[in-house]
């Protein structure tokens, strides 16, 4: 973030709507305080934040396993929108995972 910039969450279309404007109040110095002042954003928006930072971690991610999940949840989806495979319940899956099946 460049100094004298105000923190925006990702949907910044709406004017005005910041974590925090320079002139109005003080940054927050700790992750305890960014985190109250992110809570203040409407779920959408936490959300938007939340992947930004996740993306943060991780700057130099493969763009080929990106497309190879998106590829793979496509073609799951299809698969059940044509009814070729049959969806199992977590419940189900859970108890199978413990042994309790």
């Amino acid at each position: 973030m460049n100094e004298g910039q105000g923190l925006c969450p990702a949907s910044a279309g709406r004017a005005g709507r910041f974590l925090w404007d320079d002139d109005a109040m003080e940054h927050p110095t700790s992750p305890t305080e960014l985190y109250a002042q992110a809570m203040k954003l409407s779920v959408g928006e936490r959300a938007a934040l939340a992947v930004l930072l996740l993306e943060s971690l991780e700057p130099d991610a493969d763009d080929g396993v990106d497309a190879a999940w998106r590829e793979e949840i496509e073609r799951r989806i299809y698969e059940l929108d044509q009814g070729t495979v049959t969806p199992v319940a977590w419940e189900q899956v859970r108890a199978r995972l413990h042994g309790a099946a």
